[in-house]
């Protein structure tokens, strides 16, 4: 789980949360959120990657609990919608996204103490 989560939820869910970020360095703040198809493209890809993972996180030999579908279900949905806005050039609805994903993550890993 541990190789998983590094190597594809955490990059894929990044390219999500990256939308509502910054960089400020010796040229100024530099905002990150998309401004080409190619940008759009980045955030329709990590998108989709994080939806089709969530079918993974739901191999029976990786499903804890019943909790554990209500943490994989939740990331879905939240995956699903950021897909769709990238699709369409939403900022806005990717932005939601990409703070919703920060609440269900983080409660994920604080119930399986992964924090």
């Amino acid at each position: 789980m541990k190789t998983f989560m590094e190597h594809v939820l955490t990059p894929a869910a990044t390219v999500i949360w990256r939308v509502n970020g910054s960089i400020i360095d010796a040229t100024g703040e530099h905002d990150l959120s998309p401004k080409t198809d190619a940008d759009w493209e980045r955030i329709v890809s990590g998108a989709a990657t994080l939806a089709e993972a969530t079918n993974a996180l739901m191999i029976p030999e990786r499903v804890r609990d019943k909790d554990w579908i209500k943490y994989v279900e939740a990331l879905a949905a939240a995956a699903a919608k950021a897909y769709r806005g990238a699709e369409n050039h939403d900022l806005k609805a990717v932005s939601e996204v990409s703070n919703q994903l920060d609440g269900i993550c983080a409660a994920c890993h604080r119930h399986y103490g992964l924090e």
